[in-house]
């Protein structure tokens, strides 16, 4: 984890609509910078953004429900 961060430009998926119960994103230079959208003055997760971008791309291929997943029980 990370001190907190001097950026004001973080974001939700707009899919999360009115819910508080979200991370947040923000990009600060080569990072990808997590919070908790309910405590954001809380922790602050830190990942490369080449790491994060292939978490993202693996998601979207739902690459982590393996057998007996998510993907498998539908």
């Amino acid at each position: 984890m990370t001190d907190r961060p001097l950026t004001r430009d973080w974001f939700k998926s707009s899919r999360s609509g009115a819910s508080s119960h979200c991370v947040e994103v923000a990009v600060s230079g080569p990072q990808i910078l997590i919070r908790d959208s309910k405590n954001p003055g809380g922790g602050v997760l830190s990942f490369p953004s080449e790491s994060w971008r292939q978490f993202v791309a693996h998601v979207k291929r739902d690459a982590f429900s393996g057998p007996g997943g998510p993907a498998a029980a539908g």
